[in-house]
């Protein structure tokens, strides 16, 4: 690109510099005009990189004797379009060109002015982006007022429910545990462990039992307990644990941990696909257990918050949360109880607020918000339930959301999130304590 500075000169009026004509024939017959105008090398079209030229009706001095003297800023620009169409923009400066030889204005010719569908949605893209996002005019509008929270009687009532025949029949932590990991689970999990072994080689399928995957869960649970330095300890001379070396055999173990599976790799969608799940591979296990784990009845005060899986496998999904006792893991959301008792978890695969993963008639409120209204599904509505959550989900319309349906919520709240409200500056509150204490 041509670029050509000028020096203004002290007085009145504001004298440019000019060119004389052998500094202009220097400047425009030695230019690489094939070069780009920003330097990459693919930023204009092929069709365009030898457009740049001169009108032919502009006469250039061939005798360096011939007084010409103009001004490259007062010359009229034309600009030619795609459509055919030729805009000239006339000079802006009111200085006078001399030019002895010819008496017709002389113009310069630049690059085509041209946009292609790419860079226009591009560009729409980055305004869309750019834009400030439009205040809810509701919340805007809001008003605030000072004074006590009362809370109606009638919301405090709540009548704790009943647990089914079933579950009072469970008494050892093995019944609890076989209550959630039911012989339907299993069943599920031994047909898709058999069929990947035939998918991954026809020639060697692999055939287990309902026990067998009890005794592999059994050794799993045992080894989240007692660590050894490599899993193959377990079965070793010195560190081996009968428990786990008597139940099987540790070639048998490997060969189910190697073919283990709990969906259908053949039905799983390709990743540029948009109903592609991340979790494809464990949705039967994560809707299973959300299923069983919400047959409990829900208790009056519940908390829902997130939670950290530690692991150092590789994963696009891993998080990282420099608060949690473990750093890096996978980010569950879960909500509980006051006992800890989990009514519902989901894993964060970063797709949970698309639209394919979100039911018609829930509201978006977005995907802080959108984590409260998935978990809270199954809570039962008309029953005072009361659901505690920091900042990172409190917002006002998910709140009245679940007011309206009588499940009242508590949290802390971000300033962001409060149009309008008067409340007190936190660096100006601390300049008062500051005071107060001096």
């Amino acid at each position: 690109m041509l670029h050509i500075c000028y020096s203004g000169q002290e007085g009145n009026d504001m004298n440019r510099n000019k060119l004389n004509d052998e500094e202009l024939l220097q400047i425009l017959f030695n230019t690489n005009w094939s070069d780009s105008e920003d330097g990459l090398d693919n930023s204009d079209h092929e069709q365009d990189l030898n457009n740049v030229q001169i009108p032919e009706h502009v006469d250039y001095p061939t005798n360096v004797n011939d007084e010409v003297s103009f001004d490259l800023l007062d010359l009229p620009v034309e600009m030619q379009f795609d459509t055919g169409e030729t805009l000239i923009l006339p000079s802006d400066s009111k200085s006078n060109l001399t030019y002895q030889n010819q008496n017709t204005t002389p113009r310069r010719s630049i690059r085509q002015a041209f946009s292609s569908p790419t860079e226009s949605t591009s560009n729409t893209t980055n305004q869309s982006h750019s834009r400030p996002k439009e205040k809810n005019i509701e919340l805007t509008n809001l008003k605030w007022k000072k004074g006590n929270l009362i809370t109606p009687s009638a919301c405090l009532k709540f009548n704790e429910p009943t647990l089914h025949n079933d579950l009072l029949s469970l008494e050892t932590p093995l019944d609890f545990f076989a209550y959630f990991f039911n012989t339907e689970l299993l069943i599920k999990i031994k047909e898709e462990t058999e069929l990947y072994s035939v998918q991954l080689n026809p020639n060697k399928p692999v055939t287990l039992s309902i026990d067998e995957i009890k005794r592999y869960l059994g050794i799993c649970i045992y080894a989240s307990v007692l660590h050894v330095p490599k899993i193959r300890d377990y079965w070793s001379v010195d560190l081996g644990f009968p428990l786990i070396y008597n139940t099987m055999s540790r070639n048998r173990f490997e060969l189910i941990k190697s073919v283990l599976h709990f969906n259908n790799n053949a039905i799983m969608l390709l990743p540029n696909n948009p109903n592609h799940d991340r979790l494809h591979k464990l949705r039967p296990i994560i809707d299973h257990l959300n299923n069983r784990f919400s047959s409990i009845p829900c208790k009056e005060t519940l908390s829902l918050d997130e939670q950290l899986c530690a692991t150092k496998a590789k994963s696009y999904m891993k998080q990282y949360l420099p608060d949690k006792p473990h750093k890096w893991g996978f980010k569950l959301f879960i909500l509980t109880d006051t006992q800890g008792y989990a009514y519902r978890f989901e894993i964060y695969s970063g797709q949970e607020n698309n639209p394919i993963f979100r039911k018609t008639t829930e509201p978006d409120f977005g995907a802080s918000s959108n984590v409260v209204i998935r978990l809270t599904r199954n809570v039962p509505v008309n029953s005072n339930h009361k659901i505690y959550f920091d900042n990172y989900y409190t917002a006002i319309p998910m709140m009245e959301y679940l007011y309206n349906k009588n499940i009242y919520s508590l949290g802390t709240v971000r300033l962001n999130r409060l149009p309008n409200c008067p409340l007190p500056d936190k660096n100006q509150e601390k300049k008062n304590e500051k005071r107060r204490f001096n």
